[in-house]
C-alpha cells in the first residue's frame, strides 16, 4: 500500500476554501479523558472499566478557518445534548443526531423535531441514512448491536447482535437476551449471562466487557443488502449480509478501535485511530493509500507516544479533516501537499464532524 506522511507536507495557513462544519462534541472533559485512555492502554484494556455519569456534550456549527480558535463563543451555535456521537444529513434542512440512547431528528439549527428510542439503544455511535428505504442504521455499541429503523413507522426493520454470531466477552462469557437461554447454556456448562437492558440502561455493558464493541457502520452503496461495520476490540471490518445476518471479515489489518468507515471515491475510507492514520481502499477493501498523521508536530505533551485520531472526514477527493484528539482539527490537501491546524477548546472531545457547506 502506498504511504503518505503528512508531516512531509508544508504547513500553509492561508489560501484554504471556506469550510463550515457541524462538530459533534461527545463530552467536555478531553484532558481528563486523555489521561484515562493512556492509563487504560498501559493496563492492556481499551475503554471503560467502571461506570461514569452520562456526559454533557454539544452539537456546534463552526467555521474551520486556520488561525481561528473554535469554542462555544466563536462557533455559529452550540446546543447541548447528552453524550452525542453520530450525525448524518437527511436533506438540506434536517439531520439525525445519535445521543447516548436516542436518535434525534433535528433541523439545521439543532432544534429537535423527532425522537427515536429502543430498549437496546445504549452508548450509540454512528448513524447512517438510506434515502431509498427512508431508514437509518445506528450502532448501539453498549449492546454490541446494529439496528435499521424506519423513520416513518419508528419500527425496527433489521437488527444484528454480535452475541448471536459467535462473539463472546473477553472472559469467554456468552451474552444472551433471555434468562431461559442463559439457564440452558449454563446447564450445558457454558458461561452465559442474561443481559437485561432495564438493568444496564442507556450506557449498556461497560466497554471493556463488551464482546467486540462495534463502533461505526454504514450501508454499502456498491452492493445491495450489505452492511459494513468496524469492530473496536479486534480492529476488523465486517461485511454483513442484511438478509441472513452472516458476515465475512473484509479487512483484518487495522489496530483495535478503528472508526469512521464510509464510502469514498468509489471505494472506502477508514480511520486507524490508535495509529494516527487513515486508509483509502478500493471497493474490495484492498489498499490504495495509507495517510499518516502521527509524525505531525503540535501534539500535546501529556499524550506522549500515544495517538488518537478519532475520525477523518472527506471534504473532496483530495481534502480531508482529521479529528486529532492530541493536535486539533487538521485540514489536509494531499494533492497540493499542504496541511493546517484549527485549534479547538482543549476540553472538547470531538467524536465526529459533518461538512455543512459542500
Amino acid at each position: 500500500m502506498k504511504s503518505i506522511d503528512v508531516s512531509t507536507f508544508a504547513r500553509v495557513d492561508r489560501g484554504w476554501d471556506e469550510l463550515l462544519a457541524y462538530l459533534v462534541v461527545k463530552s467536555l472533559d478531553q484532558i481528563e479523558r486523555r489521561q484515562r485512555m493512556i492509563e487504560s492502554k498501559k493496563r492492556g484494556t481499551i475503554g471503560r472499566i467502571e461506570a461514569r455519569p452520562v456526559a454533557e456534550g454539544l452539537l456546534c456549527l463552526a467555521e474551520l478557518r486556520p488561525g481561528r480558535f473554535i469554542d462555544a463563543n466563536s462557533a455559529h451555535f452550540c446546543h447541548t445534548f447528552r453524550e452525542p456521537r453520530g450525525l448524518v444529513r437527511l436533506d438540506d434542512h434536517r439531520l439525525l443526531l445519535a445521543e447516548i440512547a436516542a436518535v434525534l431528528e433535528i433541523n439545521e439549527t439543532g432544534e429537535i423535531l423527532n425522537r427515536f428510542q429502543h430498549r437496546y439503544f445504549g452508548f450509540l455511535h454512528s448513524v447512517d441514512y438510506h434515502p431509498g428505504r427512508n431508514t437509518f442504521l445506528v450502532v448501539s455499541s453498549g449492546y454490541d448491536c446494529l439496528f435499521e429503523i424506519s423513520r416513518e413507522h419508528h419500527e425496527v426493520e433489521w437488527g444484528w447482535f454480535a452475541w448471536d454470531h459467535g462473539f463472546c466477552a473477553p472472559d469467554g462469557t456468552r451474552f444472551v437476551r433471555s434468562p431461559k437461554q442463559a439457564e440452558r447454556l449454563q446447564q450445558e456448562g457454558i458461561k452465559a449471562r442474561y443481559i437485561d437492558p432495564k438493568k444496564y440502561g442507556e450506557q449498556g455493558i461497560l466497554t471493556s466487557q463488551r464482546t467486540n464493541h462495534p463502533n461505526s457502520a454504514c450501508y454499502n452503496p456498491y452492493a445491495e443488502n450489505s452492511i459494513i461495520v468496524t469492530l473496536g476490540r479486534s480492529g476488523e471490518v465486517l461485511d454483513i449480509d442484511r438478509n441472513t445476518g452472516e458476515f465475512r471479515v473484509v479487512l483484518a489489518e487495522l489496530s483495535p478501535m478503528p472508526h469512521g468507515i464510509q464510502p469514498f471515491d468509489g471505494g472506502w475510507l477508514v480511520t486507524n485511530t490508535l495509529r494516527g492514520e487513515f486508509w483509502l481502499l478500493d471497493r474490495n477493501f484492498q489498499g490504495r493509500v495509507k495517510i499518516t498523521l502521527d509524525c505531525l508536530p503540535g501534539k500535546v505533551a501529556a499524550a506522549g507516544e500515544h495517538e488518537w485520531l478519532q475520525e477523518v472526514i472527506p471534504v473532496s477527493s483530495s481534502e480531508f479533516v482529521g479529528i486529532d484528539a492530541n493536535r486539533g482539527l487538521i485540514r489536509i490537501d494531499i494533492r497540493q501537499k499542504k496541511y493546517t491546524v484549527v485549534e479547538t477548546d482543549p476540553n472538547w472531545c470531538i467524536h465526529h464532524a459533518l461538512v455543512a457547506n459542500k
